[in-house]
């Protein structure tokens, strides 16, 4: 299965996240951005402007929403009409798609393989080939072989079209499954064997502005990526990345003074969550609601948290100003200073709150335990119905 047919059924926070914290920049060619500064560019060679932000939003909505790459096609053509470009749509649109999402998938991957509570239990990363029918040596040379987790000559994609990928495994993984820890370092020669049965010797070492570990990039260090690759733009374009630098510094800092409720060094709240039955390790936002009882978002999954939301209601925030990366604590300021007014069917409350100069109604379902499992805006036209049909008398029964 391709790794964006996986990703289309499973777009795992991590993965998202590592998108949205990009910063568009203007380039002529791809290799105009090196090697981990694509943690904190997103580049389309040859875009610039609202076209490359308008690449950038698509892209995002492509791997919150779990979309094809046909569905992501559409898109990029109605986008790039008038963009003359290197290749037709469908090509250019693949590369873009298939290059982004498969560096935010392992990103993602390398988030939870390379965090140390995970390494004390599997230490080891097995290298697994795509499957390609035209394999590059290379990477068909390292098929199967098992390395220390933080020792692989190169971590995959590692290249444009690579869909290779690395599973993480125990000392018991390695003795149930007979393997042995490979000694092939980067530049070594080691021995492969094509599917048209071709052998030969392939150098291991990644492909050119491939050579780093996606999404291992630090705040600080992205800070300061950011500020390298301005200083090599002309006036002009560094000018224009620092205006969309200072609009997401300033969503970061009204986030921020929204918090009132920054998670704290403290563990009364982790102990609480646990004992309530939650999972702190996935918590992604906590706090108190109007009446003092302790409630909490998750990461989640389809049906429940932050990623049930995203998955069904991300549009719905974001045309009332609320992008994704602010609705963790967007949902606690709402559940503690929001006046309830309503609900929406049997279990999911609604609430109200004077947020930047506007009234904002949103259905919140929260647990007995105080997890929330989901939330949806509530237009106008749609809450007077439901308080319509909520003030009518009740009818007495007929004999």
């Amino acid at each position: 299965m391709a790794v964006e047919d996986r990703y289309r059924r499973m777009p795992f926070p991590e993965a998202i996240d590592y998108l949205r914290q990009k910063i568009a920049i203007p380039t002529e060619r791809w290799d105009d951005i090196r090697e981990s500064e694509h943690d904190a560019a997103f580049i389309v060679a040859g875009a610039k402007g609202s076209l490359l932000t308008d690449l950038q939003r698509a892209v995002n909505r492509a791997i919150a929403d779990g979309q094809g790459v046909e569905q992501f096609t559409e898109t990029f053509k109605q986008i790039s009409q008038n963009w003359v470009h290197r290749g037709d749509k469908d090509w250019r649109a693949r590369i873009i798609y298939q290059t982004n999402m498969r560096m935010a998938y392992a990103a993602g991957r390398y988030q939870y393989q390379l965090d140390p509570d995970v390494l004390r239990l599997q230490p080891y990363l097995q290298y697994l080939h795509g499957g390609s029918q035209d394999p590059r040596p290379a990477h068909i040379a390292l098929h199967e072989r098992v390395f220390p987790a933080r020792e692989l000559p190169f971590y995959p994609p590692n290249g444009f079209g690579c869909s290779c990928r690395t599973v993480s495994l125990s000392e018991r993984d390695l003795e149930r499954l007979g393997l042995e820890v490979s000694r092939f370092r980067r530049g070594d020669l080691v021995p492969y064997e094509l599917p048209n049965g071709q052998k030969g010797e392939a150098l291991v070492q990644p492909d050119r502005g491939f050579d780093y570990v996606p999404g291992q990039t630090r705040a600080e260090e992205r800070q300061r990526m950011i500020e390298a690759v301005i200083a090599r733009l002309e006036p002009e374009q560094a000018q224009w990345v620092r205006q969309e630098v200072a609009q997401i510094n300033q969503r970061i800092r009204e986030r921020r003074q929204q918090e009132g409720m920054r998670v704290q060094s403290d563990q009364d709240w982790t102990e609480l969550v646990a004992q309530l039955g939650g999972n702190p390790g996935e918590v992604v936002a906590w706090g108190r609601d109007s009446q003092g009882r302790l409630v909490w978002l998750e990461r989640g999954n389809r049906v429940a948290g932050l990623q049930h939301i995203i998955r069904n209601h991300e549009a719905e925030f974001v045309s009332v100003g609320i992008p994704v990366e602010e609705l963790p604590v967007f949902l606690m300021q709402m559940l503690r200073e929001g006046e309830q007014i309503g609900r929406q069917g049997r279990d999911r409350p609604v609430y109200r709150i004077r947020y930047r100069g506007q009234d904002l109604y949103v259905a919140i379902t929260v647990g007995d335990n105080g997890f929330v499992v989901g939330a949806n805006p509530v237009s106008q036209s749609k809450l007077r119905k439901l308080l319509r049909r909520q003030n009518a008398p009740t009818r007495p029964p007929t004999s």
